[in-house]
């Protein structure tokens, strides 16, 4: 369940970037702006709804190792990101 939160709080954290809207019930307030995951520092990746500083520290090792997520779906090669099957876009 845990991780099914996270990785939506991700999608929705990618698809605003890519200037889409989705709607996902979150555990934690959203942010009070967007938040660009391929520029976020790991900071600012944990005020995402199920982000902690240890997740947002891997996306952040994934995204300077790998380069810019280009997808929704390459967030699950992140290490303990393995869900996201439950989101959907609204274009």
């Amino acid at each position: 369940m845990l991780k099914r939160i996270v990785a939506t709080a991700l999608a929705v954290a990618f698809a605003l970037t890519l200037g889409t809207g989705l709607a996902v019930a979150a555990a934690k307030p959203a942010p009070a702006g967007k938040v660009n995951i391929n520029t976020a520092s790991a900071e600012q990746l944990t005020t995402l709804p199920g982000v902690g500083p240890k997740l947002a520290a891997r996306i952040v090792e994934y995204r300077q190792k790998s380069g810019a997520f280009k997808s929704v779906a390459e967030l699950m090669n992140v290490k303990d990101i393995d869900c996201l099957d439950s989101v959907t876009y609204m274009q």
